[in-house]
């Protein structure tokens, strides 16, 4: 039987979910299948998933298990999602300028790491939306928006 939400709505035992992806963006990390040669490793005779595998023989299938990895649970912290003030949605879909080299942004956080968060490559279409004198706020197709130099633009020729 199903819960009555609004009974139990009206005696305040319901809450507002609350979780760190309500306050940014999970950029998603797409796998790539490599061939097996890529590591420079070598399969062990017998080893599930190597190319040599027997005819018939299938790696284990315990139905608590089935298609995870040995690796234990990876929880990303915070510096894993992108503030919401460097999105835009929804994301453009034409462009006014590209970038002519590979450039390094940082996303706006209160605390500075020094480091860069990403790196915009080179020949990344992005609109121009905000022009300063050594600097410029632009946005990628995904909705990025980020300061990049402004040496590191060139105009698109339909724009």
């Amino acid at each position: 039987m199903l819960p009555n939400l609004l009974a139990l709505a009206e005696a305040g035992a319901l809450v507002a979910h609350a979780a760190p992806i309500d306050v940014g963006m999970v950029l998603p990390v797409i796998p790539m299948t490599l061939p097996p040669t890529a590591s420079g490793r070598v399969p062990r005779p017998g080893e599930v998933g190597a190319e040599g595998r027997p005819h018939g023989e299938h790696p284990d299938t315990d139905s608590e298990t089935a298609g995870c990895s040995d690796r234990s649970s990876l929880s990303l912290g915070d510096e894993a999602l992108v503030p919401e003030r460097n999105m835009i949605r929804p994301a453009p879909n034409r462009f006014t300028h590209e970038l002519l080299v590979d450039e390094p942004y940082r996303l706006d956080r209160s605390e500075d790491t020094g480091e860069p968060d990403g790196v915009l490559l080179a020949g990344t279409p992005v609109v121009l939306l905000v022009e300063d004198a050594d600097s410029c706020r632009v946005v990628d197709g995904r909705g990025l928006y980020v300061e990049v130099r402004r040496e590191s633009l060139r105009k698109l020729p339909d724009s």
